[in-house]
């Protein structure tokens, strides 16, 4: 890892050279029907896709989803991630390697 925590400036013009690199990041993790994890530092909003397929079964083994709503997760998480090349040529979460998810007071680990 690189021992920096990514942000959505880092991410700014497409974040090519941050392919392959293992970072820390923070942000709103967003999970219905596809994974995202908003990034917002101040007024640069980034929204990165999770294309880890083991993530969702790793949250519901680990986290309570909630109910009735849009989201399984719309939760603010710290994650340890591979990042790569999304389908759209932006950067994309290729896998998490490890999370921390926090809701009402509460850590989870996933």
């Amino acid at each position: 890892m690189s021992g920096q925590v990514l942000t959505a400036a880092l991410l700014q013009g497409g974040g090519s050279s941050l392919h392959g690199g293992r970072y820390a990041i923070a942000g709103m993790l967003v999970v219905g029907e596809s994974a995202n994890l908003e990034l917002a530092d101040g007024h640069c909003p980034v929204r990165l896709a999770i294309h880890d397929a083991e993530l969702a079964g790793r949250l519901l083994d680990h986290v309570p989803c909630h109910m009735g709503g849009a989201y399984l997760y719309h939760d603010p998480v710290r994650l340890v991630a591979i990042l790569a090349a999304g389908t759209d040529g932006c950067v994309a979460i290729a896998q998490v390697e490890s999370g921390m998810l926090e809701r009402d007071g509460r850590f989870f680990p996933f």
